[in-house]
């Protein structure tokens, strides 16, 4: 007799089915509960403490970025690539200078200042959160050496991204913390291949410049990163990684003219400005936030690497939609591309699991005595162990 899927799966019913009706003879016993929910009360104060939280981080960063930003429209520029606010001292400005221009000379042939430059300033001065008990001000901001955050064109003049750092202070562990920083950012795109054509530039900014926060392509790559991560793929990613039709774009939020007004609605709305970790969101994202996992941050910067930085310019000032504009510029779908850089960073997706004959044998072999095993009764396992143990 063959061993159909149909058969197969009525035997695995069976053996479930004798198997519960087996352990159902036991007494139900209730899982221990360790420690008893908050009350209704308490969990709301500790919500509204955590929104509160969240506010006072939020205005704090919106402060010191009106801050960067006015005291950036005020200084003087000398037509490079980094620019210095008049609180920075002559020996700062040296060194600070030349670890720009170090960063910025590895970008690739020619980065213009005429998009993109590097403003510098000092501040110290923290802000207090409260006073204490003991007359002792708290401050709401961390404690760190340099601060880097990203202001796009839409934010400065138009025509600039501007890479905003703050030095807590001028001594050699700020410069060397300040040598320890990438300073380019997502600025990099628009210091080597200008301003974005109106199609690209539409897709970075309902994306929040999502693909766009790493542009380390002078540097050598990994060829893959850990297996597991891809876990973490939304469905369009997980969908994009098996090769599913048009699943890339999708998860991408690279949607062309051709595609329904309700899906670029969907879109997150973003500031233009960026700190460190991503963009200040506006509303509430809806959009593919994280749908490539942990290394979507770096997909264009691996496209300028794959690509090449003659190619990617064609693609990256291109008035179309990305999909048209990369096909246009390489002759390479944005879909298939992108399905294979997901190869790339992830490796091949799990095949589906397949039922071996001989391990469905195994199995039902070996059915009876795990019944055998189950139909034993706990108490009599507990009550012999002592007297095993003895001998």
């Amino acid at each position: 007799m063959d061993l159909t899927p149909a058969r197969w799966f009525i035997g695995i019913a069976l053996g479930c089915a004798t198997l519960a009706a087996v352990l159902s003879v036991e007494p139900r016993v209730s899982a221990p509960t360790w420690s008893p929910g908050p009350p209704k009360q308490l969990e709301d104060a500790m919500s509204g403490l955590r929104d509160a939280a969240i506010e006072s981080q939020s205005a704090v960063r919106a402060y010191r970025l009106a801050q960067a930003l006015d005291r950036w429209s005020s200084s003087p520029s000398d037509g490079g690539p980094v620019r210095f606010d008049r609180s920075v001292p002559a020996t700062t400005v040296k060194a600070a200078r030349a670890i720009v221009q170090d960063q910025w000379t590895r970008l690739g042939p020619a980065p213009s200042a005429a998009h993109a430059e590097v403003f510098i300033y000092v501040d110290s001065a923290a802000i207090p959160r409260a006073t204490n008990a003991t007359n002792s001000r708290v401050v709401i901001e961390p404690r760190r050496l340099v601060e880097v955050r990203f202001a796009l064109p839409e934010a400065t003049d138009g025509q600039r991204c501007v890479v905003l750092v703050r030095l807590r202070g001028t001594t050699a562990a700020h410069i060397e913390a300040l040598r320890n920083e990438r300073l380019a950012g997502v600025c990099a795109f628009f210091a080597v291949f200008g301003l974005p054509g109106t199609g690209v530039a539409r897709w970075l900014s309902s994306t929040g410049y999502t693909f766009a926060r790493q542009s380390d392509w002078d540097v050598p790559r990994a060829p893959s990163t850990d297996p597991r991560a891809f876990y973490g793929l939304s469905v369009a990613g997980s969908g994009c990684l098996t090769g599913k039709a048009n699943a890339c774009v999708l998860a991408l939020g690279a949607i062309s003219a051709a595609d329904s007004t309700s899906a670029r609605a969907a879109m997150p709305r973003v500031a233009s400005a960026l700190n460190g970790s991503g963009p200040r969101v506006l509303t509430s994202p809806t959009g593919p936030a994280a749908a490539l996992g942990d290394v979507e941050g770096r997909l264009l910067s691996d496209m300028v690497r794959d690509l090449g930085p003659e190619r990617f310019a064609r693609f990256w000032r291109a008035d179309s939609a990305p999909d048209v504009a990369l096909a246009a510029a390489t002759g390479t779908s944005l879909d298939v591309w992108t399905h294979g850089w997901l190869m790339r960073a992830y490796g091949a997706a799990p095949e589906d699991i397949s039922i071996e004959v001989t391990d469905a044998l195994w199995l039902a072999a070996a059915m009876p005595f795990l019944v055998l095993v189950a139909a034993r009764r706990r108490e009599r396992v507990l009550a012999e162990w002592p007297l095993r143990s003895r001998r």
